[in-house]
């Protein structure tokens, strides 16, 4: 199996979306007429484009990713997934909130 030499981490994009649902509801008192998700893509040196998408429920998720873990991440390496969630965590409990659970 090759494994990709140069997996620097060179850029993260976080973006916000929101998609309006074909059949809004109401969920007791609230009426829930869209979704708001975050959208992470993180670009390798090499080329490689990882995508992830999630839920975020009108949090500001994607400023957060920009602000505090975006500096942490760039010129890293992808390969390092142990320290670059290290890494967000303790970038979390800077800001005095837990990311993850207790992993």
């Amino acid at each position: 199996m090759n494994t990709p030499k140069d997996l620097q981490i060179t850029s993260i994009e976080a973006i916000e979306c929101r998609i309006p649902l074909e059949r809004p509801f109401n969920l007791g008192v609230f009426h829930i007429a869209h979704r708001d998700y975050t959208i992470v893509r993180i670009h390798t040196a090499e080329g490689y484009v990882g995508v992830a998408y999630m839920l975020s429920r009108n949090a500001e998720v994607a400023a957060t990713i920009n602000r505090n873990v975006v500096p942490v991440w760039i010129g890293q390496s992808a390969h390092e997934v142990e320290q670059l969630w290290q890494k967000a965590r303790f970038t979390g409990h800077r800001l005095g909130v837990e990311l993850g659970g207790s992993g």
